[in-house]
């Protein structure tokens, strides 16, 4: 089996709100997707597409324990794009601020 692999969307509707959502791929099917309105008014770009990357991060291990389960062990990394700069360095950032 190859590498699990995740794509992130975002789109901005008129209200104020985004619309996020990502898809899990193995080899070239997708196996999992969710689109959804974020449900927040997020105060940046890179805080609108945190939301998305935070809900596909957790899809992404429960992918890992079913494919294990079923005989499918992943041995190297989930890989999740994501192209906003801010949103990567508060992903790696361990220290969570209040005005992020």
């Amino acid at each position: 089996m190859k590498v699990l692999s995740c794509i992130v969307i975002l789109m901005h509707l008129g209200d104020g709100k985004s619309v996020s959502g990502y898809w899990f791929k193995v080899n070239t099917g997708i196996v999992s997707w969710s689109s959804k309105e974020q449900s927040t008014n997020a105060f940046s770009t890179a805080e609108a597409e945190y939301v998305p990357i935070s809900s596909a991060v957790k899809e992404s291990i429960w992918l890992r324990n079913m494919l294990g389960d079923l005989g499918f062990l992943q041995r190297t990394p989930a890989i999740i794009y994501e192209d906003n700069q801010s949103c990567i360095a508060i992903a790696k950032n361990s220290l969570i601020k209040s005005r992020t």
